[in-house]
């Protein structure tokens, strides 16, 4: 915080008071949730090879695993039986 800031008395009390304030009202860490209970709002990632394997197990039939059209997300190309 101190570079972002102008060396002038006025950003100085600025950034006491910023200071001050970010002390008193900080954040509590963020609980990691460890139970595989479901809720609302969690991501669920199960990969593409073990959705593929799934996918296999109920009968489909896949085609591709990852049609390269997403390079962050996995898309799998697959047939219904």
């Amino acid at each position: 915080m101190g570079n972002v800031l102008p060396n002038r008395p006025f950003y100085a009390l600025l950034k006491r008071l910023f200071l001050r304030f970010a002390r008193k009202h900080r954040r509590p860490p963020i609980q990691s949730n460890v139970s595989d209970k479901p809720s609302p709002g969690r991501w669920y990632d199960a990969g593409s090879k073990r959705t593929a394997a799934m996918l296999e197990a109920t009968g489909y039939r896949v085609l591709d695993e990852d049609v390269g059209s997403c390079l962050r997300d996995p898309i799998l190309h697959f047939q219904k039986p």
